[in-house]
C-alpha cells in the first residue's frame, strides 16, 4: 500500500450512517479524493465495497473483552473468514493470530498495537504493517486515552522498527497529520473525523457551550 491517507469507514453503531449504502459512500468518496486505501469492519461490508472499489481494502472483525479493551479480528477463523472474501490486508491486534498466519501471508497483515512491546513481536514475525489504533482502548492502555494522538508510542515504533508504521487514532487536524509524517509515519489512518458525523456535531456542540459560558461569565 502506498503512502497516505487511509479512510476507516465504520460509522458508529445505531447512528443514521450505521448502514452500507453510507459505508458505501465513504468508501468511494475517499476512493475519488485520493486516499490510498479504505478499512471496513466485518465480511458482508467488505464483500460490497470490493465489488465497487479499485482501492486496497484494509478488513477487520472487532469484539470487546471481558475488560472492555478492544479486540481485532482476535481469532484466526475472523482471519480466514476475511481472507477469503478478498481483503487486500487483514488488520488483527491478536499475536495467536499472526502466528497461525502462514509466513508468506504475514505480509498482508496490519497488526493493531497497543503498546510497543507487542508490536515488537509481530514485527519480528513479518507484518507488513504496525498500526497506533488500540492506544487508549484497552485495559493496558486506558490511562493512556487522550484527546490527541498517541505521538509517544508513534514515535517508538517507528524510531525502534523497521515495519511501516500507519498512524491511527483520533487523528483530525492538518497539525496531527503533520507530526505523524514528521515522526517517520508511512500512512494516516482517519476514521471519526471522517466518517462519525455524530462525533463532529457533539464536538461542535460542546465547543459552541464552552464558548457561549465564557462569553456570558
Amino acid at each position: 500500500m502506498d503512502p497516505g491517507i487511509i479512510v476507516s469507514c465504520q460509522p458508529t453503531k445505531a447512528t443514521p450512517f450505521d448502514n452500507f449504502g453510507s459505508i458505501l459512500a465513504f468508501a468511494v468518496t475517499a476512493e475519488k479524493f485520493g486516499a490510498v486505501g479504505v478499512k471496513v469492519c466485518g465480511v458482508g461490508h467488505l464483500r460490497e465495497v470490493k465489488e465497487i472499489l479499485r482501492l486496497p481494502v484494509i478488513a477487520c472483525t472487532k469484539a470487546k473483552a471481558a475488560n472492555n479493551s478492544v479486540e481485532v479480528t482476535p481469532e484466526f477463523a475472523d482471519w480466514r473468514s476475511l481472507f477469503e472474501a478478498g481483503a487486500d490486508f487483514i488488520a488483527t491486534s491478536s499475536l495467536k493470530v499472526v502466528e497461525r498466519v502462514d509466513p508468506p501471508l504475514r505480509a498482508g497483515l496490519v497488526f493493531e498495537a497497543d503498546v510497543f512491546e507487542t508490536a515488537q513481536i509481530a514485527s519480528r514475525l513479518g507484518v507488513g504493517f504496525i498500526s497506533t489504533t488500540l492506544s487508549g482502548y484497552t485495559a493496558a492502555t486506558f490511562e493512556r486515552f487522550d484527546p490527541d494522538p498517541d505521538f509517544e508510542l508513534l514515535e517508538q515504533l517507528t524510531a525502534k522498527l523497521g515495519t511501516p508504521i500507519i498512524a491511527e487514532g483520533r487523528y483530525s487536524t492538518f497539525e496531527h497529520i503533520h507530526k505523524a509524517l514528521s515522526l517517520g509515519a508511512h500512512s494516516i489512518c482517519i476514521g471519526s473525523a471522517i466518517t462519525r458525523p455524530d462525533y463532529l456535531v457533539n464536538k461542535f456542540v460542546k465547543a459552541f457551550e464552552n464558548a457561549a459560558a465564557l462569553c456570558h461569565s
